[in-house]
């Protein structure tokens, strides 16, 4: 073996690099090889020098082996120089005999490299020299292209349908399935198919619209996926038309806006079409506070936007508003939108009394109650003065300055007894630093304090048994604000006088006379007595007169509704002795007058041939409701009905109903069957019958049996 020398001064990379190969090349002479028979040869060769596979699916390449110099050994099939995650089997493999031909099968794994690798076949035996042959493998990524129509149009509650193409490429051969992303409100999707199956390579989609969907353009995107390969995508654009009639919409951006009370905000009002609308609208502002105005530009409207410009003043209020926008064209109904305004107050202070209207009489005080609101966040102590007091009128305040918190005050005004009477207006400050906020009493200086009673009428006529009123007027002078009682004195006895309120705290009274109907006719006198602390007591005189009763009048009315009921006398006594007054009848209703606490009513009736007379002697607080009851309990305009009654036995014991309807009442026993019950009243009522067994020994009083029968109206 022979070995080569290599100068290693110059160039000592390149050097040592030869020296390696040139090194591998010796010993590779000398590695021990079969001996090749003289003559015997094997040749290689691809049905095709160039190949492409991917990593969907594997192929195949023929392999042909010509023997040469009579060779008919065995052949071994080897790949070699393979790209990494590229596998080779051969069928057969290997060849044996006199077999000339294989299969190859190339398996390009998902780690595989796309690319082009020339990788070489290898064929040997043993006696033979191996050989090779080359094949220009290309690797492929297998994947899918898609195409679509790029848009379309579809009317409100129509249709609209989309080709779609699919293209596999490298060897994809895997079903593709398909999806619509970005649909709109109101927009469905569906593919016909909604799977490409192998072989397939198209499908339709129909875009449905409904009714409700916004007249709009908008892009639809078409996703195609597949097992191994990567998603492609398609945009359609799909304009939905209106079918609606021409119309509008408002709206407001933004809806809700908070400005300081003096500065200024804005909102865009957007006009959108509907079914083709393009006409101009003309936009108005309602809600808007005192102190708030707002501006659009321009109005009127085309379709687009105009700008609401808000101004506030300082004087515009604090608090929460809803402003609304209307817009009106020719052809359509108003539309509104809402805008919420929140207004804040400058910083500073507001001062509020209560009452703000105040009458002092000379040398007297009066007071008022003064808050005082720190607002738009200010804070701060706060002095309270008055400003324009009259002449002889002083003011306090209790406390000031209001400090930290504090929010109330008391104002006392106190008026000199050489205080001008008039009518002024008083200023009251709150102040802090430059900050200020005041408020405004309507102060009324009288002179000296007292009132002034009259009487309207003071000639009253009254009839025995009935009522009447006078009015007692107090008129307060100098601010003067106290009780006034007031009596009545100098009436005979019969004649009650009551006063309603006693005791006068406002400007008026009413005194109700109330006359027996055993008083004399003539003409009385009597005085109403006006008593106040720290005043004088005076006296109104007034006259009565007395006139012959009618029955007409009186604090009491006794009606009797029932016609078979009406008295042939009746009679009333005021108090607990005394004479019988008759009563005079007015419409079947007596009217009388008690006075005194208790009293008498008498009355006879007559029911065929017999009568019977009924005396009350009772408090006068009763006979009300006890006149009341009469035509609760025998109520008029009825009708008589007739029955009879079947089931009461007489032994061993007794028994007996009790049948009422509409007011109406009757009774039957085993030995009287047939009952009248009077006053029975028309339309539809329930009757109900109750049975009752009387028991001797021992005694007992017992409801056994009862029947209801609803909404009868039997005839009379």
């Amino acid at each position: 073996m022979r070995l080569l020398h290599l100068n290693s001064r110059a160039r000592p990379y390149a050097v040592r690099a030869a020296t390696l190969i040139a090194m591998f090349g010796l010993l590779s002479s000398c590695k021990d090889s079969p001996t090749a028979t003289s003559g015997q040869t094997i040749t290689m060769a691809f049905a095709s020098s160039t190949l492409t596979v991917s990593a969907a699916a594997p192929v195949t390449v023929g392999v042909s082996v010509t023997r040469g110099g009579g060779y008919s050994g065995t052949v071994a099939l080897s790949m070699e120089q393979l790209p990494s995650g590229v596998t080779v089997s051969f069928d057969p493999a290997p060849l044996s005999g006199t077999n000339t031909a294989s299969v190859a099968t190339i398996v390009a794994g998902s780690t595989a490299i796309a690319g082009t690798y020339p990788i070489t076949l290898r064929g040997s035996g043993t006696g033979v020299t191996s050989n090779t042959t080359t094949l220009q493998l290309t690797i492929g990524i297998a994947s899918i292209t898609l195409t679509a129509g790029a848009a379309v149009s579809a009317p409100q509650g129509g249709t609209a349908t989309v080709p779609i193409t699919i293209t596999r490429v490298n060897g994809f051969a895997g079903a593709i399935a398909l999806t619509a992303e970005g649909l709109p409100t109101g927009v469905t999707a569906s593919f016909s198919p909604a799977s490409i199956a192998a072989g397939t390579t198209s499908s339709t989609l129909t875009l449905s619209a409904s009714q409700a969907a916004a007249a709009a353009s908008n892009p639809i995107t078409i996703r195609a996926t597949g097992t191994g390969v990567a998603d492609k995508t398609a945009s359609v654009q799909l304009t939905v038309t209106s079918t609606a009639a021409p119309d509008y919409s408002l709206t407001a951006a933004p809806a809700s806006l908070s400005v300081v009370a003096g500065s200024n905000s804005s909102s865009v009002i957007t006009v959108a079409p509907i079914g083709g609308f393009n006409s101009t609208v003309s936009l108005a502002l309602t809600g808007n506070p005192t102190g708030v105005t707002g501006t659009f530009t321009p109005n009127p409207a085309a379709v687009g936007t105009s700008n609401l410009a808000i101004t506030t003043t300082a004087a515009a209020l604090a608090g929460t508003y809803t402003l609304t926008v209307t817009g009106t064209a020719a052809g359509t109904t108003a539309h509104t939108t809402s805008i919420t305004l929140v207004i804040t107050a400058l910083p500073g202070v507001t001062v509020s009394l209560a009452p703000a209207t105040l009458s002092v009489a000379q040398s007297g005080t009066i007071q008022t109650a003064v808050t005082v609101a720190r607002v738009g966040g200010f804070i701060g102590d706060v002095a309270l003065t008055a400003e324009n007091l009259p002449a002889g009128v002083t003011a306090a305040f209790a406390p000031t300055p209001l400090g930290g918190s504090a929010t109330a005050s008391t104002l006392t005004l106190t008026a000199a007894s050489t205080a001008v009477a008039g009518t002024y207006t008083v200023t009251v400050r709150g102040t802090s630093g430059t900050t200020s906020g005041s408020a405004t009493i309507a102060l009324s200086v009288t002179g000296p304090a007292g009132y002034t009673t009259s009487l309207t009428p003071n000639t009253v006529s009254i009839a025995q048994g009935a009522n009447g009123t006078i009015t007692a007027n107090v008129a307060r002078l100098g601010g003067f604000a106290g009780t006034v009682n007031l009596a009545v004195t100098g009436l005979p006895s019969g004649i009650a006088a009551t006063v309603a309120p006693a005791a006068v705290t406002g400007t008026s009274a009413t005194i109700t006379f109330a006359v027996g109907s055993a008083v004399g006719v003539g003409a009385y006198s009597g005085i109403v007595t006006s008593t106040a602390t720290g005043l004088p007591t005076t006296t109104q005189p007034f006259n009565l007169t007395v006139t012959a009763g009618t029955g007409g009048g009186g604090n009491i009315q006794w009606q009797f509704c029932d016609p078979t009921r009406i008295p042939l006398f009746f009679a009333v006594r005021d108090g607990s002795t005394g004479a019988w007054t008759k009563v005079t009848p007015s419409s079947n209703t007596y009217s009388f007058s008690l006075v005194q606490a208790t009293g008498g009513v008498a009355y006879v009736l007559q029911s065929g041939t017999t009568f019977s007379t009924t005396v009350f002697l009772q408090a006068k607080s009763e006979f009300a409701q006890q006149a009341a009851s009469e035509c609760a309990s025998n109520p008029g305009g009825g009708k008589v009905i007739n029955g009879t009654v079947t089931g009461l036995a007489t032994t061993p014991t007794s028994q007996s109903a009790t049948i009422a309807l509409g007011g109406g009442s009757g009774t039957a026993n085993g030995f009287t069957t047939a009952f009248t019950m009077n006053n029975v009243q028309d339309g539809l009522h329930d009757l109900l019958a109750a049975r009752t067994t009387t028991n001797l020994s021992p005694f007992s009083f017992v409801v056994d049996n009862i029947i209801i029968r609803r909404g009868l109206n039997p005839a009379p």
